[in-house]
């Protein structure tokens, strides 16, 4: 074997990830079963990456099995709910306005992404449990890629708030408004000291589920559920410390609700609350015609250095990744 000059860390991981992206799912699993015959990565400590060099991280078996808390409950659900991770029950209603507009219901397929990250959404479609083409008008010329979209955060971007951005959580309250299947609820027990984690749900199918998963993992001592809509619940968003808003709205109300429940959260949620969005604030307001975002917020400046590749258990966090998530702070 001919013998090469030694590379950065950086260009390392860099032609590794283009070796990775390059391979169909196949030849992805045939390489990384030869670097586990060859190079042994079970016997490498968990590590994350700062500046030029790469440093075993001192919390690795603890990182390893929370991240594995996090993974075993999605494999739970993915046996209780569909690969688009909505129930039956679910009404929903595609935008008109926004930049989700074109996401109607001939045109878009939802898959979640707590429950199958980029790899597994890779292997769904490569044995076509996936279809990601369709033909617009029934002529073969006419071919499109269907609009693939998920309502609820993936496993990456729940650590990327708890882990990677927000302050200690403890004494604190966390609301997670349309918590849905609950990734974020359970994040917020795994990753965080937070003392209260409240979700609020509309959907009562939605809600049982959350429920059965908190009993079954001994999280009802923290995690609390509420089936309601959150207008109504007023005194929850009051008390809450960090209230976090994964586009709940957009694809189940109509634009009109949609605008007077943010006129809800603007007259109930406390300054210095921490608030975490997707989509940015401005971009939700402007759509709904809003008066200007900083007349009641301001950008959440955390004390985290945010801006390297890091790996917490399993999970790859690279920030640039989750740029569409967005930290305010209530003034």
């Amino acid at each position: 074997m001919e013998i090469v000059d030694s590379i950065s860390i950086d260009n390392a991981i860099q032609t590794f990830t283009s070796i990775m992206c390059s391979l169909s799912v196949t030849d992805k699993n045939a390489f990384l079963s030869y670097i586990a015959d060859n190079w042994k990565p079970e016997k490498i400590k968990s590590q994350h990456f700062t500046g030029n060099t790469l440093q075993a991280s001192p919390n690795s078996t603890l990182e390893n099995k929370q991240v594995n808390v996090m993974k075993m409950i999605a494999n739970d659900i993915k046996k209780r709910i569909p690969i688009d991770g909505t129930f039956p029950s679910e009404k929903i209603l595609p935008p008109t306005i926004g930049e989700n507009s074109d996401c109607d219901k001939e045109s878009t397929k939802h898959v979640d992404a707590f429950l199958y990250d980029n790899r597994e959404l890779d292997e769904l479609i490569e044995n076509e449990k996936v279809i990601t083409i369709y033909c617009a008008d029934c002529l073969s010329e006419n071919v499109r890629q269907y609009n693939i979209i998920s309502h609820s955060l993936s496993l990456s971007s729940v650590l990327y708030i708890f882990h990677s951005i927000l302050p200690s959580l403890e004494g604190k309250c966390v609301l997670d408004i349309g918590s849905r299947l609950g990734p974020v609820l359970y994040g917020a027990h795994v990753f965080t000291s937070a003392e209260k984690i409240i979700g609020v749900e509309m959907n009562e199918e939605c809600c049982q589920l959350q429920r059965d998963i908190i009993n079954k993992y001994n999280m009802n001592d923290r995690i609390k559920i509420v089936n309601k809509r959150i207008e109504e619940c007023p005194e929850i968003v009051q008390t809450s410390d960090v209230i976090i808003v994964n586009n709940p709205f957009e694809f189940y109300v109509s634009e009109s609700v949609h605008k007077e429940i943010w006129k809800f959260l603007i007259s109930n949620i406390q300054s210095r609350t921490i608030l975490v969005t997707k989509p940015s604030i401005e971009t939700i307001f402007k759509n709904l015609k809003i008066d200007s975002a900083n007349k009641w917020v301001k950008f959440y400046k955390s004390e985290k250095t945010v801006d390297e590749f890091e790996i917490y258990g399993s999970v790859a966090l690279e920030p640039v990744e989750h740029e569409d998530i967005k930290f305010y702070e209530v003034i």
